[in-house]
């Protein structure tokens, strides 16, 4: 059992009173992967970027920042970011390559004790590398800390994908506590416990893959930390034609896990339209608690969220029957789009 976990805010957040560059690290490698891109705009790379040389300690200090690309951005892109990031290593992978074999690729070239995972179309607070790096140094027991993501944006499209998309958002808190999940935009790893416990690649999930390595973390007896002062921004779904894909493929993945992932003891099962509207009303009230002007955009909002539902619900509904019609389809028209 670990230590309490508040005790490291007093030896190792940079919130104390010690300078933010006296706090010890270890060895870290960050990892960027492009095939996000595909579903973004191509300026959040930059966007990404930019938020990550403003962290303390310096992406300089890392073993290596990699960027896994994999046919996504266009040459004169990748020439920029090499001229405006010296810290910044491109690798080359093949076009073919999923978001989750682009993680797993980059853990395999990097070489810090840490491997930290960021996305190309997140934001990342000025606080969020050393905040991340900070339990693996106070703790050596720790494998892997999640931090907290939320959507970004203020309007009515933005508060219904925050009330309604996969992150719970920022909770403000103060100490690590421990999760039932992560989300790849924003965690990190010890490098050879990922390496030993790599995600599986061998399901036919679009973005579920954490929540079936989780399971199987979980099953094994490892404690999965979050640390509430990583927070990262992520952008809503962009244009009508990703918003309505992307929550037509999670109701696929839902209906998928469903079968990949039987409930255990640890895991009851909890499914169906009643915990859907309960986490609806759950994050209303905490986004409006953060954000109360976020209470002004609701009535045109809550549509755009109801029908963020009502497509999870076609997309389950549709994938019983027939498990690999949305994603094949998807993937043909995105093709198509590019």
């Amino acid at each position: 059992m670990l230590s309490p976990p508040g005790k490291l805010l007093e030896s190792s957040y940079v919130t104390r009173n010690q300078p933010a560059d006296s706090l010890a690290v270890p060895p870290f490698s960050i990892v960027l992967e492009t095939e996000n891109l595909s579903v973004t705009e191509i300026a959040g790379l930059e966007e990404s970027l930019d938020s990550l040389a403003q962290q303390s300690p310096s992406p300089a200090q890392a073993n290596e920042v990699l960027i896994i690309e994999s046919g996504d951005t266009p040459a004169g892109v990748l020439d920029h970011i090499r001229r405006k990031y010296p810290w910044v290593q491109v690798v080359f992978i093949a076009d073919d390559i999923d978001y989750y074999d682009a993680k797993m690729a980059g853990a395999r070239r990097a070489t810090g004790e840490v491997v930290v995972y960021a996305d190309s179309d997140c934001i990342y607070e000025s606080n969020w590398l050393r905040s991340m790096l900070a339990p693996f140094q106070a703790y050596p027991d720790i494998q892997i800390v999640g931090g907290e993501t939320a959507i970004r944006g203020n309007g009515p499209y933005a508060v219904a994908n925050a009330i309604s998309f996969f992150f719970d958002g920022h909770s403000y808190g103060q100490d690590l506590y421990t999760s039932s999940t992560y989300f790849f935009n924003n965690v990190a790893f010890r490098r050879q416990f990922l390496l030993d416990n790599p995600t599986d690649q061998n399901v036919p999930l679009y973005r579920g893959h954490c929540v079936l390595h989780t399971r199987q973390l979980r099953e094994k007896g490892v404690e999965i930390w979050r640390q509430p002062g990583a927070r990262a921004h992520h952008a809503p779904p962009h244009g009508l034609f990703n918003f309505f894909w992307r929550y037509l493929l999670i109701g696929r993945d839902n209906a998928l896990l469903r079968t990949l992932l039987p409930p255990s003891a640890s895991t009851p099962a909890r499914r169906g339209r009643g915990t859907q509207f309960e986490k609806l009303f759950r994050r209303i009230k905490a986004r409006v608690a953060a954000r109360p002007l976020s209470a002004l955009w609701l009535p045109v909002a809550l549509p755009i969220a109801a029908s963020s539902l009502v497509l999870v619900w076609a997309g389950d509904a549709i994938s019983r029957s027939r498990p690999d019609y949305l994603l094949h389809t998807f993937q043909r028209l995105a093709s198509r789009e590019q």
